[in-house]
């Protein structure tokens, strides 16, 4: 058998472990993988993949970041997934953090020195588990220094600067809190307008719709209906049609007159994704669809300097008056299970043909409702292009 094939073989094996539970014989396998060729990326990525699993987030975070710094070519989106897939299980391995589990987080303090570009992974972790213990100072600490150490990463920044909100509200400080996250200001809202794009904003949205619904991703979406949320991304640059591409330049105005705003009012203004006004930069354009109880959870964009949506259909929700039911939802804690804390949040009732705009820190979500009509959501990222 060829020998990339055998190594494919042995993943393939090893992954059946860790879906049952099975981590000795994953890392056993793990082992002899890396002995046999180290240069496997697919051998590094299982070894992460074992410590997620394992519940071993930090460590493992810490391994894909070493991978990043010393092996460019390991940058692959298989890797960023794993990466990125332990902040979001970060909560969950915090909400039984004790003073044992944070000792071992310390433990990872020595790694975090030897290699620079780990020490904000270590440090927010640490930050996190003093947060849930109530060691608001020691927490703070660790976050600020977090902060402080990454002027050249973006994938934790925007949890750090909402969880630094989160913990001054905790402590009964709003102004400090709106420091960070400011739910009074953003998101900056459009609201709808008689005309879009020389058109009435009706007819407009009814040719987006109608547009967006006949593309590739959309439409497998539509007619697989796997599921009653989902992304199609890459709107403006898989052969876009007039209407996306009027919307473009719509969003391309409507970025230019609010980034300077956003750069003004960064927590983090000397960061280079979230603080500075990017020079240069590219704008990308993706549909959002929503069906039945279909919604989306708390997020950040932690890849972009902005923001934005423009709603293209939003059916009818019954209550609306007295529900938040279909609100797109700001400021919520990305970690309330774990810290039990909830803090306050903005919510919009969203109509066809309004605008809003928000840094990309910010996090959102959201509010399920019960409707059998889709709702189409067109929104944007400004992504900064780093010199």
């Amino acid at each position: 058998m060829d020998p990339t094939r055998q190594l494919d073989a042995k993943v393939s094996r090893a992954i059946k472990f860790i879906n049952v539970g099975n981590f000795e014989k994953a890392r056993r396998i793990h082992e002899e993988i890396k002995t046999e060729n180290v240069d496997y990326y697919e051998g590094v990525l299982l070894g992460a993949m074992i410590l997620l699993a394992s519940q071993r987030f930090s460590e493992a975070a810490l391994s894909l970041q070493y991978c990043f710094r010393t092996r460019p070519e390991f940058e692959t989106n298989e890797f960023k997934n794993c990466f990125d897939k332990s902040y979001p299980e970060l909560a969950h391995y915090m909400e039984t953090a004790t003073l044992q589990t944070l000792e071992e987080i310390k433990q990872n303090e020595n790694g975090a020195a030897e290699f620079p570009a780990s020490v904000p992974i270590y440090k927010v972790h640490l930050g996190l588990a003093y947060h849930i213990q109530g060691r608001f100072d020691e927490a703070r600490e660790s976050y600020l220094e977090c902060l402080a150490n990454c002027q050249e990463t973006k994938y934790w920044v925007a949890y750090v600067i909402n969880l630094l909100a989160v913990l001054e509200e905790q402590v009964g400080d709003e102004k400090a809190a709106r420091k960070w996250v400011d739910i009074d200001t953003y998101p900056l809202v459009y609201e709808p307008k008689e005309t879009i794009a020389g058109m009435s904003t009706k007819e407009f949205n009814e040719g987006l719709y109608a547009e967006v619904s006949e593309s590739p991703k959309y439409k497998h979406w539509t007619e697989v209906q796997s599921s009653n949320w989902f992304i199609a991304s890459r709107l403006n640059r898989d052969n876009p049609g007039p209407f996306v591409r009027m919307l473009e330049a719509v969003f391309e105005e409507r970025a230019e007159s609010v980034l300077d705003k956003i750069a003004e009012t960064s927590p983090a203004p000397e960061h280079e994704c979230f603080g500075r006004r990017p020079k240069n930069y590219r704008l990308e354009m993706f549909a959002a669809g929503l069906r039945g109880g279909g919604h989306a959870g708390p997020h950040v964009h932690s890849d972009c300097f902005m923001v934005g949506n423009y709603y293209v259909k939003v059916p009818e929700v019954e209550d609306a008056e007295n529900t938040d039911r279909g609100c797109i939802e700001y400021g919520k804690n990305l970690f309330q299970s774990a810290l039990g804390f909830e803090n306050k949040r903005r919510t919009i009732r969203p109509v066809e043909g309004m605008m809003l705009a928000w840094p990309s820190y910010m996090s959102h979500s959201t509010v399920p409702c019960d409707t059998d009509q889709d709702r189409m959501v067109v929104g944007y990222d400004i992504e900064p292009v780093l010199d």
